[in-house]
Order: C-alpha cells, then sequence, then structure tokens
C-alpha cells in the first residue's frame, strides 16, 4: 500500500508540474500587465481555471449519462413487470383503489423480508393487502405466480465506460414493500 502511495504521490506531482507548466503557464505579456498593476490578469487566470474544472465535470458527467439512462429504464421495466406480476397474481387488487396501500405495503415488507423471493412477496403481501383492507378473499382466487423472466440488459452504447454498480437502481413498489414487512408476524389465520 505505501508503494502504490508513492508511486501516485510521484505520478502526481509530474502530472501538476507539466499541467503548470504547458498549460497554465503564464505569457510574458500577463506577467508585464501584472508587474504595471493590472490585476485583471489574475481574474483571466481564475476564469480559465474555473472553465476547466466545469468542462472536466460535464464530461465525466456526460461519460456516464447513456449508462445511466439504461439503468434507469431497465429498473422501470423491472418494476412495471413486477406490478404486473402481483396484479396478475392478485385480481381482486384494483391498482387504482389499491395502489398506494400496496405500495406502501410492499416497501415495509422488502425491508424486513429482504431475501425473500419474487414470487414469496407476491403472496405475502397480495395476503397482507387483502387483509389490510378488509377485501373479499373469495371474490377472486389467487392465480399461481409465473416464474419472474431473466432480466434483458440496458441498451449500453459503446464508450459509455463507468462503474454501473455504484449508481443506485431505482427501487420496484413490490421490491420495497418485501422489504418493509415480515407477513410471519400477521395474524392470517
Amino acid at each position: 500500500m505505501e508503494q502504490i502511495q508513492a508511486n501516485y504521490q510521484e505520478s502526481r506531482t509530474a502530472h501538476e508540474a507539466t499541467i503548470a507548466k504547458e498549460h497554465y503557464a503564464w505569457t510574458e505579456d500577463q506577467v508585464r500587465r501584472l508587474d504595471e498593476g493590472d490585476t485583471t490578469v489574475i481574474a483571466e487566470f481564475g476564469a480559465r481555471v474555473y472553465t476547466d474544472a466545469v468542462t472536466g465535470a460535464m464530461a465525466q458527467m456526460l461519460s456516464h449519462l447513456p449508462e445511466m439512462i439504461g439503468n434507469v429504464l431497465e429498473a422501470r421495466g423491472q418494476g412495471e413487470a413486477s406490478e404486473k406480476q402481483f396484479y396478475a397474481a392478485n385480481p381482486h387488487i384494483d391498482p387504482d383503489a389499491h395502489g398506494e396501500t400496496v405500495k406502501n405495503m410492499a416497501a415495509s415488507y422488502r425491508q424486513m423480508n429482504p431475501q425473500a423471493t419474487q414470487e414469496q412477496a407476491i403472496q405475502e403481501i397480495g395476503a397482507m393487502v387483502t387483509v389490510a383492507l378488509r377485501l373479499p378473499q373469495d371474490a377472486a382466487p389467487v392465480a399461481p405466480v409465473p416464474p419472474t423472466p431473466p432480466p434483458v440488459p440496458a441498451f449500453q452504447p459503446a464508450g459509455a465506460g463507468g462503474n454501473a454498480s455504484a449508481i443506485p437502481t431505482a427501487q420496484t413498489a413490490i421490491e420495497t414493500f418485501n422489504e418493509e414487512f415480515d407477513v410471519d408476524d400477521l395474524d392470517l389465520g
């Protein structure tokens, strides 16, 4: 680790010297103007440093933007698929009338049961919502939950690069619900 730090410091010192000499070196005209009392030279230099910093930050952000958008779209698609699967398995639960309750319970369930499978979550959240809202249980039988299809990787343009694991992904209502509720603590019998 000490060798890595020493190598980094040596590389940084050399890089800073090169930038100072080749990119931020003052021209003879700037030095003469400053000697004559023209302090606008300092403002011009500060503006150059500021513009370089902003340009570099924007370039870095733009290089990761396609990947971030892809991750958001993928998460949205998975969320919509999970919701369709939930409501297909629980046809007696109306997404328009009970959607907020489902989202809140899904968030609580997932918080308390992060290891539950998608199928378990759908079944248990459906039971919790049915009990919480006093929905008739015999109104419609709960359909078996079909297996979750494998996720489709998000589109990623060439050269997007970056670390996808460092970018947070959106959480579906069902996943959030599954994390927050523990069905074992409910008296469903």
